[in-house]
């Protein structure tokens, strides 16, 4: 059955090629594409950091520095992962 309604489940492909386009983007000093990796990424960083340390105060700045980590790692990031997937990762180790 075929609902034209809904929009076909992505493969994931697509999703791929921009993460790897924005991490390319930042690491080559793109300040609008550093904006968009943190502001598609913070919401999910906050709760995730909010939920793992209960205190609002340690997450905002757990938040910080997962994104210092994130950029300072960025040249490690190889694609093997969504990027959401790898970020996830540097917060909850």
């Amino acid at each position: 059955w075929s609902d034209p309604a809904v929009a076909p489940a992505s493969d994931g492909r697509a999703e791929w090629a921009d993460d790897w386009a924005l991490v390319q983007q930042c690491a080559a000093g793109d300040e609008a594409a550093c904006t968009r990796l943190v502001t598609d990424h913070q919401r999910m960083v906050y709760q995730l950091a909010l939920h793992l340390l209960g205190d609002a105060q340690e997450a905002l700045d757990l938040s910080q520095e997962v994104f210092l980590r994130v950029f300072r790692t960025l040249p490690q990031f190889r694609g093997h992962s969504a990027l959401r997937t790898w970020i996830y990762r540097i917060v909850v180790t």
